[in-house]
């Protein structure tokens, strides 16, 4: 399965979110970008897709929130999630992006990715995340209990069978 590595951040302001929009049809979704194949540090990442934003976050290594898992055509998004405690500067996306500043009951009402929604929501307090716990608990059971099954034998003599 191919994985596609995503960095964002939730930016907020007098209890607003801020999000950008690289087109007038395309949804809304938080400032990010994709983590390159060649790039091993998240957290040094997540500061650069800030900066080209026009903001600098001192302490961007303790923001890291959590990682959602969305699917994706080809294989599935990992979306890494930061919520910068401290930070300044003016968010000034692109040319050609919209931007715009949304309070957490607008996010309900505008075009927004489900799982970037549900991620924004969990990370304000709004919603709880699913308990996986049970579905965690019960494939790492099968994986210790395949572990700890004997391997069948390469051949009868290793088993100790008589071979004619």
């Amino acid at each position: 399965m191919k994985q596609h590595i995503t960095m964002a951040a939730i930016l907020e302001r007098g209890g607003r979110i801020y999000l950008v929009r690289p087109s007038p049809s395309a949804p809304w979704e938080l400032p990010s970008g994709p983590l390159p194949p060649d790039v091993h540090d998240v957290d040094e990442e997540m500061d650069r897709i800030l900066q080209r934003l026009g903001i600098e976050a001192p302490a961007v290594e303790d923001d890291f929130l959590q990682t959602h898992y969305f699917p994706a055509d080809d294989g599935q998004v990992v979306y890494n999630l930061y919520a910068p405690s401290e930070w300044q500067g003016e968010p000034a996306p692109p040319p050609g992006v919209g931007s715009g500043w949304f309070t957490l009951d607008e996010l309900d009402a505008i075009d927004l990715h489900p799982g970037v929604r549900r991620a924004i929501r969990e990370a304000s307090g709004l919603d709880q995340p699913p308990d996986r716990s049970a579905e965690i608990l019960a494939a790492l059971g099968a994986e210790l209990e395949a572990a700890a099954r004997p391997a069948p034998p390469a051949s009868a003599r290793e088993a100790g069978l008589d071979v004619l």
